[in-house]
């Protein structure tokens, strides 16, 4: 039987909050969407729940609201969900404010999320909308799947499927980066980065496949005609110690390049390392750039210059573009979230 660290862990919440949501602690608040996501995982995952608590005065109570005319079934399959805290917090975050703009702007009676937890294609049967977060394949030719009328996909395009995507926009990222890195006279630009690993659902098959990140440096270089295939290092996944791994292979034939950028944060600080081992000042001797801003972005020595997409933006988003598809739009959108960049003594 599941425990409530696993719950806990599936959830990427606290073990205090998913005991008390589970033992329906009467002096503790949380949000609906969250005790509706811990009861749900602990029903699917086997844990037994305690008996329900009786209202003092239930027996008295009268609902005066009227249910919605319409209440539809949404889907969120997230990678969070699915691979636990593996996946980082970026994920997370989004889902979570995706969640918080449902609630504020007072959808919570219309919109029942349904949380895919089962690696079931039973979990997709009678969902008005599902919304895929992070980097997952779905068995698109699947009647589950076909009879579902409003696909979102958060973090990934599949542009050979008629599904609204919130990703983040690449080439504009780019764009500024290498307008950035221009304002030091500089064009010998090197990207460390790594190729996307995207899972499928219910097999937990792996395809890899280039990341938007790479080909977009590879067209604005070709656009540029600045020389990329020189300029490339791929780690094996977009981690610290890919990053540290990829900049040293790059230090090996290059032992003082002018600037580096960073698919991730993460690599960004293994690759801090590599630069450090080598006694190059970062900031001076190599300006360095990481794409998406991180917690510890702002700790590193010197910290870290970013390119941050935000997380929360991203969330909203999510939330706006589901809520248009259930009110009635005819269209598919892809939507980008804002981008910001965050000036530190790194570049």
């Amino acid at each position: 039987m599941a425990t409530v660290a696993d719950i806990a862990k599936a959830c990427n919440v606290s073990k205090s909050t998913v005991s008390r949501v589970l033992n329906q602690d009467p002096g503790f608040s949380v949000a609906p969407t969250t005790k509706k996501l811990i009861l749900d995982t602990a029903i699917k995952m086997g844990y037994r729940l305690p008996p329900r608590k009786k209202s003092a005065n239930a027996t008295n109570m009268q609902v005066a609201r009227k249910r919605p005319a319409k209440v539809f079934e949404v889907g969120i399959l997230s990678f969070t969900l699915q691979y636990g805290q593996s996946a980082g917090p970026y994920y997370s975050g989004i889902l979570s404010s995706m969640v918080n703009y449902i609630e504020a702007n007072g959808y919570t009676e219309q919109i029942h999320l349904r949380y895919i937890i089962d690696p079931s294609l039973a979990e997709f049967r009678g969902l008005d909308a599902l919304v895929v977060i992070g980097k997952m394949d779905i068995p698109q030719d699947a009647p589950e799947i076909k009879k579902i009328p409003n696909i979102i996909t958060v973090d990934y395009h599949m542009p050979e499927m008629n599904y609204d995507s919130v990703t983040a926009d690449f080439h504009a990222v780019m764009q500024l980066a290498f307008s950035t890195f221009a304002e030091k006279g500089i064009e010998d630009i090197h990207f460390v980065g790594a190729r996307s690993h995207i899972t499928s659902f219910g097999t937990n098959e792996i395809r890899i496949a280039d990341d938007p990140r790479l080909t977009e440096f590879r067209s604005l270089c070709a656009e540029q005609n600045l020389d990329f295939q020189s300029h490339i290092w791929m780690g094996e996944d977009f981690s610290t110690p890919s990053g540290y791994e990829a900049t040293q292979d790059l230090l090996k034939e290059n032992a003082a390049p002018s600037a580096i950028l960073y698919a991730s944060g993460e690599m960004a600080l293994g690759g801090y390392k590599a630069l450090h081992e080598k006694k190059l000042k970062i900031g001076k001797d190599v300006f360095v750039i990481g794409i998406d801003e991180m917690d510890f972005s702002r700790y590193m020595q010197p910290p870290l210059t970013t390119i941050s997409i935000n997380v929360m933006d991203t969330g909203k988003t999510a939330a706006y573009d589901l809520i248009s598809l259930l009110e009635g739009r005819p269209f598919q959108l892809t939507l980008h979230p804002s981008i910001e960049l965050i000036r530190r003594e790194s570049c």
